[in-house]
């Protein structure tokens, strides 16, 4: 029998929290195991991101470590025999035998795969010897070793609908084959995700994205046809053409899109040399990463809604506004918080800028105003939205497609931050030559013409066409002179 190391839960959880579960299952004289993700991760010498324990006295084993450890109890389904302990902030959860009694053998046998049907006991003698004995009845080890993803019965689909989705979510993130009869089994069970919380299958796509091979998983649920049950607006895209700067079709230039992000995500500095340290430092901040990957694969989301033919030419106007407002209902959908459906949102409405402001720059060149409005428009994503937007760019690889995309944008990002660091930031930290009071004073009625003036007053400092008090003055005087 394969033995397993214990050493790599301790990376998660201390060797004193173990012991003390293994005492408590002792004296409730019932039998502790580690099952599932944790003992497949140990075994591709992984650490463990989470950790689940099983045994028949599982409610017992939970109050009495929530009050020895001590830990915070938290009942996930009491019905289903389910709870979490969340001890300084780790989560361990405790669950009791599914089947018939405490067999572990009965309870492996309702898992999802085959890799995840493994257990290992846990009891003082494998404590102190460091390793404990492999339970693997499906053949989980040899699944390992091939890299593949099988379910360990079909019933599985049928309990829960969501391992559907995870299938792919494991594929992705184990970087696994699904084998064909699990792939089948997956499609016989098509339409069952419609009764899944939408936060659950939130959490499978976020963790498939957060992957870093999330084209892989989505590539098998766009093959599957399951992708169309979870995201039906970016299922849309499939097979739909595209002008001739694109390569592949809309959905497949969302999947490529990702995975150029992941790309940007890894070592911005290549793409945009020199500012490196602008796009890491962006990037680190919050759920940053999280909603651009999620801007990347959904940027082009609204082309369908816009497709049109102006004679032989395919063109999208408008998509990035659409697009912005089918993210926030597909966001409300998976029960996304306001912010971020604002922020992927606000990524998608303005990721043709770039694209737009590099060309009338070709023509008339970029003025300081015009780095101003985006300044203005992207605020504290200004680096987020260059980074979709070469993403966009490296995903476009058709014959029409411009040359030197990527060093323009490069370029456009270093003259546009030239900009915003020795004259747009200096002038809002500043003293304002002109305020609301001073036009006020002046005979201005407060209203929405103050921040038209002062917005106007801004871009003229910017612009260097106004430098003093007195300039400010006679700019609104001839402002409201054409109004």
């Amino acid at each position: 029998m394969t033995e397993v190391s214990l050493a790599g839960i301790y990376s998660l959880v201390p060797e004193t929290v173990i012991t003390a579960m293994v005492t408590a299952a002792a004296d409730l004289g019932s039998p502790l195991f580690l099952c599932g993700g944790a003992v497949r991760d140990l075994l591709m010498n992984r650490a463990p991101t989470d950790l689940d324990f099983t045994l028949a006295a599982a409610g017992p084993l939970a109050r009495r470590l929530a009050r020895d450890l001590p830990a915070t109890l938290v009942v996930l389904d009491e019905k289903e025999q389910a709870w979490r302990l969340v001890w300084k902030g780790i989560d361990l959860d405790i669950t009791g035998m599914r089947g018939r009694g405490d067999d572990i053998i009965d309870d492996l046998s309702f898992r999802d795969f085959t890799v995840n049907a493994l257990a290992v006991a846990l009891d003082h003698t494998a404590l102190d010897r460091g390793r404990a004995g492999l339970i693997d009845p499906g053949g989980g080890i040899e699944d390992l070793v091939a890299r593949r993803l099988r379910m360990v019965n079909k019933g599985a689909f049928a309990a829960d609908p969501l391992r559907r989705l995870r299938a792919f979510r494991f594929a992705a993130a184990l970087d696994f084959t699904v084998v064909a009869a699990t792939m089948s089994a997956i499609g016989e069970y098509s339409g069952s995700l419609a009764g899944v919380a939408s936060e659950r299958i939130n959490h499978e796509l976020e963790q498939m994205l957060a992957s870093g091979r999330a084209a892989t998983g989505l590539e098998l649920m766009r093959d599957n046809g399951i992708l169309g049950e979870v995201m039906p607006e970016l299922y849309r895209g499939a097979g739909m053409a595209q002008p001739a700067s694109h390569h592949l079709d809309v959905l497949d230039h969302g999947i490529a899109a990702l995975t150029a992000v992941e790309e940007l995500i890894g070592d911005p500095g290549r793409f945009y040399p020199d500012h490196g340290r602008d796009f890491t430092a962006w990037i680190r901040i919050g759920n940053h990463k999280k909603n651009l990957r999620w801007a990347a694969l959904l940027h082009d989301v609204g082309k369908p809604d816009c497709f049109a033919l102006r004679g032989e030419r395919i063109t999208f106007y408008n998509h990035d506004q659409v697009g912005g407002r089918l993210v926030c209902a597909i966001g409300r959908r998976l029960r996304w918080s306001r912010r971020q459906q604002q922020r992927v949102a606000h990524l998608i409405r303005l990721h043709m800028w770039p694209f737009h402001l590099n060309n009338a720059g070709k023509k008339t060149g970029i003025t300081p105003r015009a780095c101003l409005r985006l300044y203005r428009a992207a605020g504290d994503d200004l680096a987020g939205l260059f980074l979709l937007a070469m993403a966009d760019c490296i995903a476009g690889r058709g014959p029409g497609r411009p040359e030197m995309m990527e060093e323009d944008l490069a370029g456009l990002y270093a003259g546009v931050i030239t900009v915003v660091r020795e004259r747009i930031r200096p002038i809002r930290r500043g003293r304002p030559l002109l305020t609301g009071h001073d036009l006020k004073a002046m005979g201005i009625t407060p209203g929405p013409v103050f921040r038209r003036i002062l917005d106007g007053l801004e871009e003229a400092r910017v612009n260097a066409e106004v430098n003093s008090s007195e300039e400010a003055a006679a700019w609104v005087a001839r402002f409201l002179s054409v109004r």
